[in-house]
């Protein structure tokens, strides 16, 4: 198999899983939304089918990552070479984070469940910049350009990442959509650099637990 097949390859299953990652979880939980009792359902925003969807999709990270761990980036990594770049490029996005949410005219992770920083931020990076991004390290590893130190497996993960918000237009407006679809991009990008010269995704993880919060404690 040529490198263009295997690229095809990784970038069709990387779009199946893509899917899946919302839809099966979402299936699950209207599955068994039936069983639960009325009273339950709607006690609150921190109900019991947040934390079922948001605990399926962690689970389909965890499976995914686990099967192959070193290569999903499941380590400390190179950090000594790198730290001073990684401290740079994880810690922009915090502070950006913390300037422009609160001058946003909507924000809608303020009256979110806590799920949004506490599970769903390491369950999208085991999924991307873990195992996608290593699946693609074996088929699109090349550079963008001999000035431009960015891989094309980054890229590629970044363009999945964002295309994963999309859903978004189905309930906001899409004004914001739109900015989350560039930023998410944009910020994969980034802070999946210190994936890329670390081989480990747990700096790009803390930073992206980081933004969440600052976008769900911020009313």
């Amino acid at each position: 198999m040529g490198p263009s097949s295997r690229l095809a390859e990784s970038i069709c299953l990387a779009i199946v899983i893509t899917l899946a990652y919302v839809t099966i979880p979402s299936g699950l939980v209207k599955f068994g939304w039936r069983w639960v009792p009325e009273g339950v359902r709607f006690s609150s925003i921190n109900s019991w089918s947040t934390w079922a969807f948001a605990g399926l999709q962690l689970a389909i990270g965890l499976s995914l990552a686990l099967s192959a761990p070193v290569r999903s980036g499941l380590r400390i990594g190179n950090i000594r070479s790198h730290w001073k770049k990684v401290l740079l490029v994880c810690g922009l996005p915090v502070a950006v984070a913390g300037i422009v949410y609160p001058l946003l005219p909507f924000r809608p992770f303020a009256d979110q469940p806590i799920t949004v920083w506490i599970l769903s931020p390491l369950a999208q990076d085991l999924v991307f910049i873990g195992y996608l991004y290593g699946c693609f390290e074996g088929s699109a590893a090349g550079f963008l350009h001999k000035r431009v130190r960015i891989r094309w497996s980054l890229v590629l993960t970044a363009a999945l990442f964002s295309l994963h918000h999309f859903s978004g237009y189905g309930y906001w407006p899409a004004g914001f959509v739109t900015l989350q679809i560039v930023y998410t991009f944009v910020g994969l990008l980034l802070i999946g650099l210190s994936r890329q010269w670390t081989g480990s995704i747990l700096y790009a993880a803390a930073t992206h637990t980081c933004v969440n919060l600052i976008a769900w404690a911020i009313p």
